[in-house]
């Protein structure tokens, strides 16, 4: 059975800690972003570092999404523990006052499918990257479910490989997930 993502391991550091801290601010985040239709679109990049600095920029692509059944997102893996490349085995993604479904079928399809990649909770313990989307995305897509994938290491070929991999797995489901990739901008290479 795919267990649940464990309580916030970075609430209160990168976006706040309580519920109702989170509920006024995923609010002003979302008052602030520009109206419009939403637009269907293949994937989206948001931004990943505290809300402070990225949230206003991640809640303006979120409003703008018409959102589907599933998103994807991937993210780099800033942690040593875990698999190199690991998607989350997670019924439901936990934060702060509210919950994500995921897609654990989905999860696993893709841990088959892709060479490398494996169903590992460990890897997702204490990443942000994914984390810090959650609250946004639950408020602007509530019945999305979430698969989550971190990305370590690797060379353009391997990167590669992986997207065609993924692409096989995907390309028969009825409705596309949304790819969102949670991206720092690599402050760090």
């Amino acid at each position: 059975d795919a267990p649940d993502s464990r309580p916030s391991a970075v609430a209160g550091g990168f976006y706040p800690g309580t519920p109702a801290e989170v509920r006024q601010a995923v609010a002003r985040l979302f008052a602030a972003a520009p109206q419009g239709v939403a637009e269907s679109w293949a994937g989206v990049l948001v931004p990943h570092a505290g809300w402070i600095y990225s949230g206003r920029l991640a809640a303006a692509v979120f409003a703008r999404v018409a959102m589907p059944q599933t998103a994807i997102i991937l993210c780099p893996k800033h942690r040593p523990q875990g698999a190199r490349w690991a998607v989350a085995p997670h019924r439901r993604w936990q934060f702060p006052g509210g919950e994500l479904a995921s897609d654990p079928e989905l999860a696993a399809r893709l841990a088959a499918g892709v060479e490398g990649l494996e169903l590992d909770a460990e890897a997702h313990r204490q990443e942000h990257a994914i984390e810090v989307e959650l609250p946004l995305l639950a408020h602007a897509a509530p019945q999305t479910r979430v698969v989550g994938i971190t990305v370590g290491d690797a060379s353009l070929p391997e990167l590669l490989r992986f997207g065609v991999a993924m692409s096989i797995v995907l390309r028969d489901m009825r409705e596309l997930p949304l790819l969102v990739i949670s991206s720092d901008m690599n402050h760090f290479a």
